[in-house]
């Protein structure tokens, strides 16, 4: 149903076939490499024009490691609440969030602390 969709400043504009008559799904996934410890701010996706927001987000270390975090408008969750997509994910690093509910002007924000470990022989 997507006829095109552009990235410009930050922007994401994505463009239909046919017009939305009540409501469009989206799911985003994306990787990249972060520093090797310290804090990490995850970036959160916002629509314009909403007039509420649902859903989460998943973030995965795939280094060993342990993850504290801090988040604003979000609150834990478990991942098998946010889908197939993430609960089939089986990774003792992943950290699941959902949209606190409220207002689509609700400030969002996520952050992690992330220590790795160095490997051990055993």
């Amino acid at each position: 149903m997507v006829a095109d969709w552009e990235v410009k400043a930050n922007e994401l504009s994505v463009t239909f076939l046919e017009p939305v008559e009540q409501n469009a799904r989206f799911v985003v996934t994306g990787e990249t490499r972060s520093p090797r410890e310290g804090q990490i701010d995850i970036p959160v996706l916002r629509l314009l024009n909403t007039e509420r927001e649902t859903g989460g987000l998943a973030v995965e270390s795939l280094a060993p490691g342990n993850q504290g975090s801090q988040s604003e408008g979000l609150d834990s969750a478990d991942a098998t609440d946010l889908g197939e997509m993430v609960s089939s994910r089986q990774s003792p690093s992943l950290a699941a969030f959902r949209f606190r509910a409220g207002d689509a002007k609700l400030s969002r924000s996520l952050s992690l602390n992330v220590t790795r470990y160095t490997p051990q022989a055993v």
